[in-house]
């Protein structure tokens, strides 16, 4: 005997594609939520910090070094 049909009637009706969808979509969700309490700081995080700096501070350097390299370049040829 199946008393289920009775106890749980919205289990009568298969389960739609989009409603499959928003179930894994949020379960995705609350694993990232859960895995960001239990470690909010990764070394990823810190990785991206470093090298963002790095390129604030490179960068400018680099595109002034070789505006020099290319100026001294020029007034020789002309």
């Amino acid at each position: 005997m199946n008393t289920t049909k009775d106890r749980f009637p919205w289990d009568k009706h298969e389960v739609t594609p989009e409603a499959r969808e928003l179930t894994r979509r949020m379960s995705a969700e609350a694993n990232l939520d859960r895995l960001e309490r239990e470690n909010p700081t990764r070394l990823r995080h810190y990785a991206l910090l470093g090298l963002g700096g790095l390129a604030l501070v490179a960068l400018p350097l680099l595109l002034i070094s070789l505006m020099f390299d290319l100026s001294s370049f020029l007034s020789r040829l002309f």
